[in-house]
C-alpha cells in the first residue's frame, strides 16, 4: 500500500495503486475544510477536489492518521477509520473524528472509491 504524507494534515492523494509508480503524482487534492480543530473536539472535515473542480460521486472515504518523523516520513499509525459523507448545496463533503492524542504536527492518509468503483489514496 503507497502512502502519501505532507504536514500539517494536508493531502495530495495518489492515483489507484494497481496503475502506478511512487513518482506519479495525483490530479486529486484532498483539503481540510474546517479550522475547529480542538482537543474536545477531534473533527476533522475533509472535500476532495480534481485540480480546480470538485469530485463528486465518491462512495466511501477511509482516513488514517499518523505520526510524522523529523524527515517527514510516517512514523507511527495513531487512528484509523470511516468518514461520513455529508452533502452541502453541490459540495459533498467527508467528517471523521479521529483521536489525536495530543496537540502536534499529524499526516493524514486517505483512501476513497469513486462511483465507478475506482479506489484511489
Amino acid at each position: 500500500m503507497r502512502r502519501i504524507l505532507l504536514l500539517l494534515l494536508v493531502l495530495c492523494s495518489l492515483p489507484a495503486c494497481d496503475a502506478m509508480s511512487p513518482q506519479e503524482a495525483s490530479p486529486y487534492q484532498l483539503l481540510i475544510a474546517s479550522a475547529d480543530l480542538s482537543p474536545q473536539t477531534p473533527r476533522l472535515a475533509l472535500v476532495l477536489w480534481d485540480g480546480p473542480e470538485k469530485l463528486t460521486g465518491v462512495q466511501s472515504l477511509d482516513v488514517g492518521l499518523y505520526t510524522v518523523g523529523n524527515e517527514g516520513e510516517i512514523a507511527e499509525k495513531l487512528w484509523e477509520g470511516t468518514a461520513t459523507s455529508y452533502q452541502m448545496g453541490d459540495i459533498q463533503y467527508w467528517v471523521a473524528y479521529p483521536d489525536f492524542p495530543a496537540a502536534g504536527t499529524y499526516g493524514v492518509q486517505a483512501t476513497f472509491k469513486t462511483a465507478e468503483g475506482r479506489i484511489f489514496e
